[in-house]
C-alpha cells in the first residue's frame, strides 16, 4: 500500500525523484534498498 502511494506521489511530479530517493546496495542483499526522505512521507501523508 505504501508502494503504490509513493509511486504515484513521485508520478504525478509532486516530488523528484532525484532528490527524494536513494538506492543503497547492501552486503548479502539481492536487490538494492530505497531509502525516502521525509518529504516523501510527509507527502503520502
Amino acid at each position: 500500500m505504501i508502494g503504490r502511494h509513493i509511486r504515484n506521489v513521485l508520478a504525478e511530479g509532486e516530488l523528484a525523484r532525484e532528490s527524494n530517493v536513494q538506492n543503497l546496495h547492501i552486503a548479502n542483499s539481492e536487490k538494492p534498498v530505497s531509502l525516502f526522505s521525509t518529504g516523501v512521507i510527509i507527502s503520502i501523508g
